[in-house]
């Protein structure tokens, strides 16, 4: 796979915690639908040893936007293909945090949401993704 076509960078936790909750289920379901969605060529999925949100896991990142989602299922695994990798748009609902360099994470949702599983505000729910084509 090289590196020059590869959009999208997808942690997936591997930690105790997170395969207790399903880890193991996110990250088959993740790779049948990047598969699925003909994305394999564009998205590495690589996974890490802990990202210390143990109680909120299963965790999956994706870089370079650096969102940060929790307590994911295998159902939404394959929105956060279908939703964020395809369309661009946040999981909003799922969404611990936001860590965009280009632009101040408090300007997209509530703090007070960020990890409780709330819907955001609707610009943070339908926001686009800074890679959308």
């Amino acid at each position: 796979m090289g590196l020059k076509k590869i959009r999208f960078h997808l942690l997936i936790c591997k930690n105790d915690s997170c395969v207790e909750r399903g880890g193991k289920e996110v990250a088959k379901a993740l790779r049948r639908a990047v598969d699925d969605a003909g994305l394999r060529k564009r998205v590495l999925l690589s996974k890490v040893r802990c990202f210390k949100q143990c109680g909120r896991g299963p965790v999956v990142v994706v870089y370079p936007d650096g969102v940060w989602y929790g307590s994911i299922s295998a159902r939404d695994a394959v929105e956060i293909v279908e939703r964020h990798l395809k369309r661009g748009e946040l999981v909003a609902r799922k969404v611990l945090h936001l860590m965009r360099a280009e632009e101040d994470p408090d300007s997209r949702c509530k703090e007070s949401n960020v990890g409780a599983g709330k819907e955001r505000n609707d610009k943070a729910k339908d926001e686009k993704s800074p890679l959308a084509d």
